[in-house]
């Protein structure tokens, strides 16, 4: 069970990370949990994904726009089971995130372990770089 805090004002951090629309009205399409955190340097973030493995994921960034998604092959079996009770799917997501202007792309970090995906958005000093690339996770 999930619980969430009603909060009448939006957080300035939903403006600066504003999700651009998804596939969450198709049927077993799951949107996977995230954490947003402002620190000292910049922003990080955790999102929940388990059941993945590192190569199952890509992260990348499109002038200001960060996508994660992961796919994770199927198994044929577990589509015939008769499950008595199903409470996940392990299945794929995308999600999209406009970043602020002052993030150092340059300079993100990304790791998984243990089911979380964590990113460290560091600010920049420099002026922005509009490149479009694939990052690595650690």
């Amino acid at each position: 069970m999930t619980l969430t805090r009603s909060r009448f004002y939006p957080s300035l951090l939903d403006d600066l990370f504003t999700s651009f629309p998804t596939k969450s009205f198709q049927p077993n399409y799951q949107s996977p949990a995230i954490n947003i955190k402002e620190v000292d340097n910049g922003y990080e973030m955790e999102l929940s994904a388990p059941g993945f493995s590192k190569k199952d994921i890509e992260v990348s960034i499109d002038v200001n726009t960060l996508t994660i998604k992961a796919n994770k092959e199927s198994n044929s079996k577990s589509e015939t089971d008769q499950f008595k009770r199903r409470e996940f799917i392990i299945s794929g997501f995308e999600r999209f995130f406009e970043l602020p202007e002052h993030i150092n792309h340059e300079k993100i970090e990304v790791a998984y372990n243990n089911g979380l995906l964590q990113l460290k958005l560091p600010l920049r000093k420099e002026p922005k770089s509009k490149l479009k690339r694939t990052l690595s996770i650690n």
